[in-house]
């Protein structure tokens, strides 16, 4: 009966050990991403904070992009701007939890081709 019980106790122990974790996660860390988009545009249209920004080249054009704290136009505060060029595909910029208080609008320039960009963010 005491094996049994240990058992029992031990399984407990492991079952708590496994699901605390999971359950202390709370909405703060959990990271977002826009969809891809193809053309200037809102990334996000709330306070956040900014995680990274990425985009892709169709392999020929460069990308640039540039973004705004602003949550529906190409104006306010640049926090980034970059380019990617045309034969490295892919890339980005990394944030430390850039803290954005009217979220991310992204204006794109290629000179032909095409491109897309996204980002991942966290909800306050």
């Amino acid at each position: 009966m005491k094996k049994l019980k240990l058992v029992a106790l031990l399984a407990v122990f492991s079952l708590l050990v496994w699901v605390t974790p999971v359950l202390a996660l709370n909405q703060d860390d959990i990271s977002h991403s826009s969809y891809a988009q193809t053309a200037d545009g809102v990334g996000v249209a709330f306070p956040c904070y900014l995680i990274k920004v990425k985009g892709k080249t169709d392999g020929t054009n460069n990308l640039t992009l540039k973004v705004y704290d602003n949550a529906s136009a190409a104006t306010g505060n640049v926090v980034a701007e970059f380019t990617i060029i045309g034969a490295d595909l892919k890339g980005g910029e990394i944030f430390n939890n850039l803290s954005l208080t009217n979220g991310a609008f992204v204006d794109m320039t290629l000179g032909a081709g095409t491109g897309t960009w996204w980002i991942e963010y966290k909800k306050p």
